[in-house]
C-alpha cells in the first residue's frame, strides 16, 4: 500500500510509537508559559452543570475576530484523534498491522488466514464486497488521542466521527473456523488424490509385461479413484462454509454495445465493398496483390467499424507506439524464471536438431515442394496436394529462406518449427495469468510459469518442436484464442472479443484442427450467459460482443471460405478422411493414377457407421496416450511412450 492510499492529514498524527529522532526533537521545544490563576479564574467562570441543550442552542458562527499579531508563534495544547476509516486488512500500513499483532496476536493471525482464503473479485466487484473489518465483523483499532504540543495551525485538520471498535475475536471466531475446516479438508483430499493417481501411473510403468491385463486393468482403477477424490476435494466448501460459496460475476464495462456514427457507418460500408473484392480478386485458390490489399483493408475497417467508443485506426496505432515507448523491462522473479524456462526449453529443442529427426517423411517433401512454388510465384490459399494444408507456414517458410546462410532444406523446416514452439512458451505464462485473473497476480504467474515449464521440458511438444510440421501451432494459436475469450468473458469488453476475433480468424490459416475452436467459443459464451450475467442488459451487450469476433473472424476468413465454396473435397478431404475413410474420396485406375470422386450423401452416412467403432476406438486411445500408451508412429511421438511421466499425468 502507498502514502497515497492512506488517509491525508495536514501533518502526520503522532502515536505511541512515534520515532525516538522526534521524541527527542519534541524535548527541544520550550514549553509555553501559562498563567495558573488566569486558567483557574476563567475555568471557574464555567457552570458545572452546563447541558448539552445550552450547547446545541449555541449560534453555528461566530463573529470573526481579528487575531493580534504575535511577535512569537504561541504553542498551545491540541488534542487530536486520528480519523477512522474503514479499510480491509490488506489496506493496513506495516505499523498498525504490527500494532494489531501486539494487541490481538490471535485474532490477528485469523483474519490473515480469513483474507487469504477469501474468494477473488472482479477489481470493480471488490470495492462492493463488505470489508473484514466491516462493522458487522471488525473495526481496526484506534490509535488513541494523545496530547500533543505543536505550533497552531491556520487550518486544523477536520475531525472525522470514529467507529466503536468491535473486538477482533467476536465475529472471526463464529466464520473462521468453518473456513479453516474446510481449507484443510480440501487440501488434504486433494493430496491423497494426488498420491493416488500417481501410484495408478506407477502401476502403469512398472508393470513387467506392457499389456493392458498387467497395467493398464491394474492401473485404472486407481486413476478413476484419484478423480472422483478430487472431485469431492472441490465440493468440500460450500459444504462445509455456504457462506464462502459465490459465484464470481462478470464485469460489464461501461460501453455501448454499438457505437453510431458517420465514420463508422461509413467503414462498415466500405468493410462491405472491401470483402467483396476480397472475394473477387483472391479467385482460382490464389491470392493477388491487390486482393491481399484489400483484405487487409476489409479487415481494418470492420474492426473500426465495430471497436469500441474513440478508436479509429490512426488512434490505434498511436496507441501502439505510446505503448513500444513506454514499455520497460523491470526485474522481477517472474522474468528471471520466464527467462530461465525459456533457455531450458530452448536446449531441449536446439540439441542436435540437425540430427534428430535424422531423415525428412513424405509429408516434409511435400511441404518443401509447396514452399518452392511459392517462391515461384504460386501463391496459392489452400495447397491441396497431400489431403490439404494451411497456408501459414508454407509463406513464413518462404519468407525466412531469403535470410542470410539459411537454405531451403529439412533443417529449414525444423528450425521454423522450433521457434515457433519457443514462441508458445511465453504465451501460455500469459494464458496462465488470464485465466486466474488480475485479482490474483502471484497465483496467475504461478499457474502461467507452471505451465509453460511443463510444456518446455515435455518430450510430446519437443518432438512436435523438432517434427518441421505446422501441427506445433495448434498449441499456440489455441492459446491466444483463449486468453483473449476469457477476457472478454471476464470483463465483457468489445476490444477483447475483436481481439479473439482476430486470433481466430488468423488460425484457420495455421493448421486445421483449430476449426473446432468457434464450438469453444461458442460454449464458453454461453456458460457466461447462463451463469455469469445477471441482467438482460448485460447478456444483450455478450452477444453483441460475440457478433463482432464473428464478424470480424469471418472476414479474415474470406479467402479461404471462398476456396472451399469453389473446391470442397479438397477443403474438406483430410476430415471426411477422417471420418468416412479416404476409399470413400479417392480410388485408383488401372494405370495406378489417384482418381478422386464426390461421393453421395448416402454413401458417407454408410461410411460414418461403418467407422464408428474405429472412431470410438480412436477416442480411448486417445484418453489412454497421458498415462498408459500413446502413438506408435516415431513421427508423433516416442513409440508406445505415454506423453506424461506418473507425477504429471496424475
Amino acid at each position: 500500500m502507498t502514502w497515497d492510499d492512506q488517509p491525508q492529514y495536514d501533518e502526520p498524527p503522532f502515536t505511541d510509537d512515534m520515532p525516538d529522532a522526534l521524541s527527542d526533537a519534541s524535548d527541544d521545544v520550550p514549553e509555553p508559559e501559562i498563567d495558573e490563576s488566569a486558567a483557574d479564574e476563567s475555568a471557574g467562570s464555567m457552570p458545572e452543570n452546563l447541558s448539552e441543550s445550552v450547547l446545541d442552542n449555541l449560534p453555528d458562527t461566530l463573529p470573526e475576530v481579528e487575531p493580534e499579531p504575535l511577535a512569537e508563534p504561541m504553542l498551545q495544547p491540541v488534542v487530536e484523534a486520528a480519523p477512522e476509516v474503514e479499510r480491509s486488512f490488506e489496506d493496513l500500513t506495516l505499523a498498525e498491522a504490527v500494532g494489531m499483532m501486539v494487541r490481538a496476536p490471535l485474532g490477528t493471525l485469523r483474519a490473515i488466514a480469513m483474507v487469504a482464503q477469501t474468494p477473488t473479485y472482479a477489481p470493480a466487484q471488490r470495492a462492493q464486497e463488505p470489508s473484514i473489518f466491516a462493522a458487522s465483523s471488525y473495526a481496526p483499532p484506534r490509535v488513541p488521542a494523545k496530547t500533543v504540543t505543536k505550533a497552531a495551525s491556520p487550518a486544523p485538520p477536520v475531525a472525522i466521527e470514529a467507529q466503536t471498535p468491535i473486538p477482533i475475536d467476536q465475529e472471526l471466531a463464529q466464520e473462521y473456523p468453518a473456513s479453516l475446516r474446510a481449507t484443510w479438508v480440501q487440501l488434504i483430499m486433494r493430496v491423497i488424490a494426488l498420491g493416488v493417481a500417481v501410484v495408478g501411473g506407477l502401476v502403469m510403468v512398472a508393470s513387467p509385461i506392457r499389456s493392458e491385463q498387467d497395467g493398464l486393468d491394474v492401473g485404472v482403477p486407481y486413476l478413476v479413484v484419484g478423480f472422483l477424490l478430487w472431485l469431492f476435494a472441490e465440493a468440500i466448501p460450500p459444504l462445509l462454509d455456504r457462506t464462502r460459496f459465490v459465484v464470481p460475476r462478470i464485469v460489464r464495462q461501461p460501453e455501448a454495445t454499438l457505437v453510431r456514427s458517420p465514420s463508422r457507418v461509413i467503414a462498415a460500408v466500405l468493410g462491405v465493398v472491401a470483402v467483396a473484392l476480397t472475394w473477387i480478386f483472391n479467385d482460382q485458390n490464389m491470392f493477388t496483390i491487390f486482393g491481399v490489399m484489400v483484405w487487409v483493408a476489409s479487415i481494418i475497417l470492420w474492426v473500426w467499424a465495430l471497436s469500441p467508443a474513440g478508436w479509429t485506426p490512426i488512434t490505434g496505432i498511436e496507441s501502439a507506439g505510446r505503448w513500444l515507448r513506454t514499455r520497460r523491462v523491470h526485474f522481477s522473479w517472474t522474468l528471471v524464471a520466464l527467462v530461465a524456462i525459456m533457455i531450458v526449453g530452448g536446449y531441449f529443442r536446439f540439441v542436435d536438431l540437425s540430427g534428430t529427426p535424422p531423415e525428412m517423411t513424405s509429408d516434409h517433401v511435400e511441404k518443401l515442394l509447396d514452399v518452392n512454388r511459392v517462391l515461384h510465384g504460386e501463391t496459392n490459399v489452400f495447397f491441396a496436394n497431400n489431403h490439404g494444408r494451411d497456408a501459414i507456414q508454407f509463406y513464413t517458410l518462404a519468407g525466412i529462406s531469403y535470410l542470410p546462410g539459411l537454405n531451403l532444406d529439412f533443417y529449414l523446416l525444423k528450425l521454423l518449427t522450433v521457434i515457433e514452439g519457443l514462441i508458445t512458451l511465453p504465451v501460455l505464462w500469459w494464458m496462465g495469468r488470464e485465466i486466474i485473473g488480475k485479482d490474483e497476480p502471484r497465483l496467475g504467474n504461478a499457474v502461467g510459469l507452471a505451465m509453460a515449464a511443463l510444456v518446455a521440458v515435455s518430450y510430446w511438444h519437443e518432438m512436435l518442436s523438432r517434427l518441421g510440421l505446422r501441427i506445433v501451432l495448434t498449441p499456440l494459436f489455441t492459446a491466444l484464442v483463449i486468453v483473449f475469450l476469457v477476457r472478454g468473458l471476464r470483463y465483457n469488453r468489445r476490444s477483447d472479443f475483436l481481439w479473439a476475433g482476430v486470433a481466430l480468424g488468423a488460425g484457420v490459416y495455421a493448421y486445421q484442427a483449430i476449426r473446432m475452436l468457434p464450438v469453444a467459443v461458442v460454449v464458453g459464451v454461453v456458460i457466461a450467459l447462463i451463469f455469469g450475467l445477471r441482467s438482460m442488459a448485460e447478456r444483450k451487450h455478450m452477444m453483441m460482443n460475440l457478433v463482432a469476433l464473428v464478424i470480424v473472424s469471418f472476414v479474415i476468413f474470406v479467402p479461404l471460405f471462398h476456396y472451399s465454396v469453389e473446391y470442397p473435397e479438397d477443403f474438406w478431404r483430410r476430415a471426411s478422411g477422417r471420418l468416412f475413410g479416404d476409399e470413400l474420396t479417392q480410388t485408383t485406375d488401372e494405370n495406378g493414377n489417384l482418381i478422386m470422386r464426390t461421393p453421395s450423401l448416402q454413401e458417407r452416412v454408410d461410411a460414418f457407421n461403418q467407422n464408428v467403432p474405429v472412431l470410438l476406438d480412436n477416442f480411448r486411445n486417445s484418453l489412454l496416450m497421458y498415462n498408459w500408451k500413446g502413438d506408435v508412429a516415431w513421427i508423433n511421438n516416442a513409440p508406445n511412450e505415454p506423453a506424461f511421466d506418473p507425477f504429471t499425468g496424475g
